[in-house]
């Protein structure tokens, strides 16, 4: 039988999924997620007493970086402030993997806040 060869690689092409290994905040992503509550501004939402979601994505870069930082939700002052700390955040990334090599991958965060 012949080899069958996979699909050469195009390193500068963003991976949605099909990762042989997801890229991961060097921590873990709990430590991710507490940067984020940690370095938010909540001083243009507090008292408001509503439950603000957003969902961001962003792309890990082959060196652990991220760029392309993107929040969608309804409250656009509330997804400005989440692209702002999230482009704050000081910390790497593994980045993801496919056929052995770390690849550019979209990674995708919900987040979501209730403010008293």
């Amino acid at each position: 039988g012949k080899a069958v060869e996979a699909p050469k690689l195009d390193l500068n092409k963003i991976v949605e999924g099909g990762l042989e290994q997801q890229a991961d905040f060097i921590g873990g992503i709990d430590k991710f997620r507490n940067l984020v509550r940690d370095n938010f501004d909540y001083a243009d939402f507090e008292g408001s007493g509503e439950t603000i979601s957003s969902s961001i994505s962003f792309v890990v870069e082959r060196d652990g970086t991220i760029s392309d930082v993107r929040a969608t939700g309804p409250n656009s002052a509330f997804n400005k402030e989440a692209e702002r700390t999230i482009k704050g955040i000081r910390g790497k990334w593994t980045p993801g993997k496919m056929q052995g090599e770390f690849v550019r991958s979209r990674f995708r965060l919900p987040l979501k806040m209730a403010f008293e």
